[in-house]
């Protein structure tokens, strides 16, 4: 994205109210005497005013002898760069790795591909930029990282770490040149599907959703992954056809859903039994026994098709 803003009139910057300025990140900026060009700019301090000047000019009370000062800091190539900048000019409201990367060049073109292909889901990439959505459906970026990573990824262990996903690395594990709209949208509706589920889940491990749901949502993608099933190994392999009927894909993530809700089940009577702790909070962002529950879903399911059971 390319901004271009007319250079003030320095004579007349000196107002009869005070503002602190705006910290705006960068690809690259050029200026002439009348205008600077910034290419893809991220406000780093200062959004609040900037959300601001947005919505008095949308009302048309924004009057144009408005002069607020703007520091231009140029990060294309440099990370790091990009974080401390952020971290020493915002004393307010911290900026985190979403709000860094939410004008990176994999969340523009998701963007633009939802806007082309689902136009009824609102992908949102930074919430405090976000004018209210006409769309009732919404993913914001963030759980869809989430849901693609444990979904997609198979890592269930890196998802629970909400915060950590944004940064460079593992963005750019998640968010590939491979995964499109439609992935976002599968992973969503995989998370819909747990949801729905939820009251099969045992009751402890529903007092904490959010780490459980992430469990399940990998638990699913396994159970998909050694169906025999060609239309549920393709939700994966081909989201985008998935994607065409949300409702059956809807309903066939809700059986395996059943499937993952009945092997935490198992697991849970069997600590019971054995008269040992569920430190599931531990254990679910455990690698060892995440993969081990994602072996045992798959036995499950595959016994419960075997004998002529649905899932």
């Amino acid at each position: 994205m390319t901004l271009a803003v007319k250079g003030p009139d320095l004579h007349h910057v000196l107002g009869h109210y005070y503002h602190n300025g705006l910290t705006v990140v960068c690809d690259s900026f050029s200026s002439t005497s009348a205008i600077t060009r910034i290419v893809n700019p991220s406000v780093v301090n200062g959004a609040q005013s900037v959300v601001a000047f947005a919505r008095a000019e949308a009302e048309g009370v924004l009057t144009p002898q408005l002069m607020v000062f703007v520091k231009l800091v140029e990060v294309a190539g440099r990370p790091q760069l990009a974080k401390e900048v952020s971290r020493r000019s915002d004393t307010q409201n911290p900026v985190n790795p979403r709000m860094l990367m939410s004008h990176s060049g994999p969340q523009l073109r998701l963007a633009a591909e939802f806007a082309a292909l689902y136009p009824m889901i609102a992908y949102e990439t930074r919430p405090d930029f976000s004018n209210p959505p006409k769309q009732k459906w919404i993913i914001p970026n963030d759980a869809a990282a989430q849901l693609l990573c444990t979904v997609f990824n198979a890592m269930p262990w890196l998802a629970v770490k909400r915060t950590a996903l944004f940064e460079s690395e593992n963005h750019a594990l998640i968010f590939n040149e491979l995964v499109s709209a439609s992935h976002i949208v599968v992973a969503d509706l995989v998370g819909q599907a747990v949801d729905k589920e939820k009251g099969e889940y045992p009751d402890a491990y529903r007092s904490s959703w959010r780490l459980t749901r992430i469990v399940a949502g990998y638990l699913v993608g396994q159970i998909l992954r050694a169906s025999n099933d060609g239309a549920l190994t393709g939700i994966l392999s081909a989201p985008a056809s998935a994607a065409v009927d949300m409702v059956a894909t809807l309903a066939t993530l809700r059986r395996t859903a059943r499937v993952a809700a009945a092997t935490l089940k198992i697991r849970r009577v069997q600590l019971i039994g054995a008269a040992e702790a569920d430190d599931y909070n531990r254990e679910f962002k455990n690698e060892t026994t995440l993969r081990a529950l994602g072996k045992e879903a798959q036995k499950n399911y595959l016994l419960a098709t075997s004998l002529g059971g649905t899932a």
